[in-house]
């Protein structure tokens, strides 16, 4: 590449990186807590509050992605491609990513090394997962709330110490709460969903690094000490070269990227380096050079895209997701039953309400 070609290459990228920031600019800030604020005089407040703190959790990180979107892409693709021409396609990606995926760029320059910045991505996805469990378990508390609340209409009114007016009237503010607290459970099953993409990308961008020290400011003859092969099918890892060096420590999936230090061409054994820094060995015939026809070959099943290891925290987010997903359906399914047993306070004042009526109603409900 000619000098010329290499700063107008690097113009490009400042362009994107430029409009990439401009864009994330224009973004609206969350107001979710001016929408769900805190009401001291709902006994159900408490629980409504940790659903609040998880939506706005999950908010800032996104908001805090968005401006290094395409940052974060023009480091991949210079990194990957080892080229200026690799930066600019990085940072068009990264910058249509960004809202999404631009939370890594922040991760990357704390970061020192491969192995330090994937740790903390996983450490934030880890404490998010704890967060989305905390808000199913608030939803719990919630759900038993509202019912104690439905449920002391129909003892008061037994009692005869509020009218069908007041009842009816309380049984309407509780059913206009439970719209806005499913409004907001939904928001956060969206949210959470959106928040996995990000750690996903961001895990994506960080296994797709060289292992070692990361280069923050990458130059035109900078060149990687480890090349990338892909998995031809789902095999063991072994702690040395060769069967007899002890049991497998972990296993490659088809189509896994993996990086292979430099100098190692033919060897039987290659020696991959793991997420976690530690070296690994995989027999040469069941990986092959990410340019090769046999690795094409296993990519086209994947569309074209190597596929990233797997990590624990993707399970626990799709458990805890899951957990506040059926505590929202628990929480409809308990309003539904309620209104079966305030159904009387509805129907018309008229004749039909005579008091042997009403007494027949309130024995059903008794029942």
């Amino acid at each position: 590449m000619s000098k010329r070609s290499k700063i107008e290459s690097m113009a490009r990228v400042s362009a994107v990186l430029l409009l990439g920031l401009f864009l994330a600019g224009c973004m609206p800030p969350g107001n979710v807590r001016q929408m769900y604020a805190s009401d001291t005089s709902d006994p159900c407040n408490d629980h409504r509050q940790v659903l609040v703190e998880t939506k706005e959790s999950f908010t800032k990180t996104i908001l805090k992605g968005a401006a290094a979107g395409a940052v974060a892409g023009a480091l991949i693709g210079f990194l990957s491609e080892g080229d200026l021409q690799g930066a600019v396609t990085g940072a068009v990606i990264g910058g249509a990513a960004g809202a999404v995926g631009g939370y890594f760029k922040a991760r990357y320059d704390k970061a020192k090394t491969r192995q330090e910045l994937i740790a903390g991505i996983r450490g934030d996805f880890a404490t998010d997962n704890q967060h989305l469990d905390k808000a199913a378990q608030a939803v719990r508390g919630m759900t038993q709330c509202r019912r104690n609340q439905y449920e002391t209409i129909l003892a008061d009114f037994k009692a005869g110490n509020v009218d069908r007016k007041t009842a009816l009237a309380r049984k309407d503010d509780i059913d206009f709460r439970i719209e806005r607290d499913r409004e907001l459970i939904a928001l956060l099953l969206d949210k959470s969903e959106k928040r996995a993409q990000e750690y996903n990308v961001a895990l994506g961008n960080g296994f797709e690094l060289p292992p070692g020290r990361l280069i923050k400011k990458p130059t035109a003859s900078a060149q990687s000490e480890y090349k990338r092969y892909i998995a031809l099918k789902s095999v063991n890892v072994r702690p040395g070269p060769g069967k007899s060096s002890g049991a497998p420590v972990g296993r490659l999936t088809k189509g896994e990227l993996v990086h292979v230090a430099v100098g190692h061409d033919a060897d039987a054994w290659k020696p991959i380096t793991r997420s976690d820094g530690t070296i690994a060995y995989v027999y040469t015939s069941l990986i092959a050079p990410e340019n090769s026809e046999q690795a094409k070959q296993v990519l086209a099943k994947f569309d074209g895209k190597a596929k990233m290891p797997n990590v624990p925290e993707r399970k626990m987010h799709d458990a805890a997701r899951e957990k506040l997903r059926s505590g929202g359906a628990t929480m409809l399914a308990m309003q539904q039953d309620m209104q079966e047993e305030l159904l009387y306070l509805q129907e018309s004042t008229t004749w039909l309400f005579r008091d042997e009526f009403i007494t027949a109603l309130l024995a059903r409900t008794n029942s």
